[in-house]
C-alpha cells in the first residue's frame, strides 16, 4: 500500500474517531447544551441562568433549539431558562442517528435497520401529547426544578404547554402562546378553500408528501392526533396569559395560498383557546409572521419577563404578610 494511501485511511480513521467522540455523552457543547439520557430516548437541553421561576420553552413542529437561542439569551438575564429539542428531533436523536449524521458531512453513509430493530417497524416512542407531558416532566424532575414554571410554546408548541397547565394548573406560573396554531385551523382551511388552492397547503400537512424524514416526519405524522387530543381543552381561568399572533400575509399567501380573512381567522382560533381566563394580554401584529419572537422580538421578551416579575412580586408580597407581627 503506497504511503499516500495510508495517510488517507490514517485521516479517515481519525475523523470518525474524533466524529464518535463527540457523539457520546459528554459535558455542555460549545452552545451550552447537553444530552441527557433519559429512559429510552435522549433529550437535548439548553439550561441557562439562574432565579425563579424557571422559564420553559417549547418548540413548534420540527423545531429546533436554535430558533430559539435569541430568545433565551434575553431571559437568561433574569432568570433560569430551559430550552431542549423534543425526542427524536434534532440533537436529541439517538446516539447511531447523530454519528451517520456527522460523518456524512465527509463522505456517503449507509446504516440499515434489521428486520424488526429500530426504524425499520417505525417502532418509537408515540408522539402523544401524554408523552409530550410526560417527557417534560421527566426533564423537570431530572434537573430538580421546583414549580411553577412559565411556560413558553411557538407553533405546535402551545398545545403541549396548554395541555401541561390542564394536566398540572398549580405548576404553571404563567402561560405564553407564541403563533400558537389552533386545532382547527387545517379544518378551517380545508372547508374554506378549493383543493387546488390548498395543493402546497396539503402538500406540507399530508405525511406522505411531506419532504419531512426522521423524527421530523414522524412528529408531523401525529399531527391530527395531537389535534383531536387537545380539542376542547381551555386555558385554567387562574393562569395570566400573553399571547402573540403574526397576521401578515406575505409568507403565507406564496407558500400556502393564506388571505387576509384567513389570517383574521387564524388570530382569531388562537384567542378562543383563552375564553374564560382572567388575565390575558393578546398582541396581534399585522406586520408580523410565523417566527415572532425573531421577527419581532421586543413584545415577546416583555411579556416573558413581566410574567416573572408579577410572580415575585406575588411571591414577595406573601412573605410580608406571614412576617407581620400579629
Amino acid at each position: 500500500m503506497s504511503k499516500i494511501k495510508t495517510n488517507k485511511y490514517r485521516t479517515i480513521f481519525q475523523l470518525l474517531f474524533l466524529t464518535l467522540l463527540s457523539c457520546l455523552k459528554t459535558p455542555k457543547d460549545e452552545e451550552g447544551g447537553e444530552i441527557l439520557s433519559m429512559e429510552g430516548y435522549n433529550l437535548y437541553v439548553k439550561d441557562k441562568g439562574s432565579g425563579e421561576p424557571t422559564v420553559i420553552i417549547e418548540n413548534g413542529l420540527a423545531c429546533k433549539t436554535l430558533e430559539y437561542d435569541d430568545l433565551q439569551k434575553n431571559i437568561l438575564q433574569y432568570t433560569r431558562v430551559i430550552s431542549y429539542d423534543h425526542a427524536g428531533i434534532g440533537r436529541s436523536r439517538k446516539f447511531i442517528d447523530r454519528l451517520q449524521y456527522k460523518i456524512s458531512k465527509y463522505c456517503k453513509t449507509i446504516s440499515l435497520d434489521k428486520i424488526g430493530v429500530g426504524k425499520t417497524t417505525m417502532k418509537t416512542r408515540p408522539r402523544t401529547l401524554a408523552n409530550y407531558a410526560e417527557e417534560l416532566r421527566a426533564l423537570l424532575n431530572y434537573k430538580h426544578l421546583a414549580p411553577p414554571y412559565i411556560l413558553v410554546g411557538h407553533s405546535m408548541g402551545g398545545f403541549f404547554i396548554r395541555y401541561y397547565a390542564h394536566l398540572y394548573p398549580e405548576e404553571v406560573a404563567g402561560l405564553v402562546f407564541i403563533e400558537a396554531i389552533h386545532e382547527d385551523w387545517l379544518l378551517y382551511m380545508r372547508s374554506h378553500h378549493t383543493m387546488e388552492e390548498l395543493i402546497n397547503f396539503n402538500n406540507f400537512w399530508e405525511p406522505e408528501k411531506s419532504s419531512y424524514t426522521g423524527g421530523d416526519l414522524i412528529e408531523l405524522s401525529y399531527y391530527k392526533g395531537i389535534c383531536d387530543s387537545i380539542r376542547g381543552i381551555k386555558v385554567p381561568p387562574d393562569i395570566p396569559v400573553k399571547m402573540y399572533t403574526g397576521t401578515v400575509v406575505g409568507e403565507w399567501a406564496n407558500s400556502f395560498g393564506y388571505t387576509p380573512k384567513d389570517m383574521q381567522v387564524w388570530a382569531e382560533l388562537q384567542h378562543s383557546t383563552l375564553d374564560g381566563v382572567n388575565d390575558v394580554e393578546h398582541f396581534i401584529d399585522e406586520k408580523t409572521g410565523h417566527r415572532f419572537h425573531i421577527e419581532n422580538p421586543l413584545p415577546v421578551e416583555n411579556g416573558i419577563k413581566e410574567l416573572v416579575n408579577e410572580y415575585r412580586q406575588k411571591i414577595n408580597k406573601r412573605l410580608n404578610e406571614t412576617q407581620k407581627p400579629e
